[in-house]
């Protein structure tokens, strides 16, 4: 991601409820930014298993 605090709440929160069922072997909520300056990483903490950085360009990510 990068820049994306507008939006990554409400593509994350989906997938809560799969996270809640226990499923980590199958299910792992990965997110990559790529040098956010806005408070995208903050909000992606908690929804996801792990947040990564990443140089910016999406190739790297």
């Amino acid at each position: 991601m990068l820049n994306e605090a507008d939006s990554i709440e409400a593509a994350l929160v989906p997938l809560q409820s799969l996270r809640a069922q226990h499923l980590s072997a199958q299910v792992e909520v990965i997110v990559v930014d790529g040098g956010s300056g806005d408070d995208s990483v903050r909000i992606a903490k908690p929804l996801a298993d792990r947040v990564l950085s990443s140089p910016a360009r999406r190739a790297s990510q």
